[in-house]
């Protein structure tokens, strides 16, 4: 009797540690991490381990996990059976399903008709339909960024090609040359990234200059904290004169259309500040 009373407060605990999501349970059937594990799983049998970290949507992609996808098209069952394999482990399915929602937050792939609605299950796995985004591929200065604060093991300098190699990692899609190459001209004019070489044809054997820290700030900012504003540029610089500052202003205006009139007088105002602002 003893015996029993302390098996059910230590599978009482394993449960809980679950539940919360400092343990993950491998039973016979499935993989657990936060959420409940089935009584008829709680045996000498289960398996613990170390909670798997977050996964993102583009660990799923057709171009991270291209055994999963058949002309663009796969499943959540295809998905995650190939990431377990990948990962030599089941994933549980809180973890699949939180990516799948990255990976659709983030326009890599599309849910298709007829798929079961959320919440789901693990029973809809076969069911939920996945085929890549027809959304075009964006690039803006945060992903050119992000990438420069990443460690650069080879020799020498990183180049366009190793920055393009880490973005489509991270959006899980190909770039499409012409894509990239008009985000690379665009972030060289805004001075977001700075080229050793010229950008000519052979594009991604192009050098990049790798500065030694790259800070970045962003916020969304009322007029009088954009008036602030101008005067902490001359302070920024005073404080810290030997780093180049950079500054990207984007605007935007909600309400009814205005008129053809009314949009041309904005534009008019805007480009007393850069040719460049304006509202299309």
């Amino acid at each position: 009797m003893p015996q029993l009373a302390s098996d059910e407060i230590l599978f009482g605990a394993i449960k809980g540690a679950v539940e919360a999501g400092s343990l993950m349970a491998r039973g016979q059937s499935r993989t657990y991490l936060e959420e409940t594990i089935s009584d008829a799983e709680i045996s000498d049998d289960l398996e613990l381990f170390p909670p798997l970290a977050p996964i993102s949507g583009a660990e799923l992609s057709q171009k991270t996990l291209p055994e999963a996808w058949e002309e663009g098209t796969s499943s959540v069952s295809q998905v995650m059976a190939a990431l377990a394999a990948s990962k030599g482990t089941p994933i549980p399915w809180r973890l699949i399903v939180a990516a799948v929602n990255d990976g659709l937050s983030n326009n890599l792939f599309e849910i298709t008709k007829g798929s079961p609605m959320q919440p789901w299950t693990v029973d809809d796995a076969d069911k939920i339909g996945l085929q890549v985004s027809q959304t075009p591929v964006t690039i803006d200065f945060t992903d050119f960024t992000a990438v420069m604060k990443q460690p650069f093991d080879g020799a020498g300098q990183p180049t366009l090609g190793w920055i393009k190699e880490r973005l489509e990692s991270k959006k899980g899609v190909s770039i499409p040359d012409e894509v990239f190459r008009n985000a690379v001209q665009k972030a060289v004019d805004d001075k977001i990234i700075n080229l050793v070489d010229p950008l000519t044809d052979d594009l991604y054997q192009i050098r990049v200059k790798r500065p030694s820290w790259i800070g970045h700030a962003e916020s969304h900012l009322t007029e009088i904290e954009i008036q602030d504003l101008t005067e902490t540029i001359g302070a920024l610089i005073e404080i810290a004169p030997e780093l180049d500052f950079n500054f990207r202003i984007a605007i935007t205006a909600e309400g009814d259309p205005p008129s053809a009139e009314v949009l041309e007088q904005i534009n008019e105002a805007l480009r007393k500040v850069a040719d460049q602002l304006k509202f299309d």
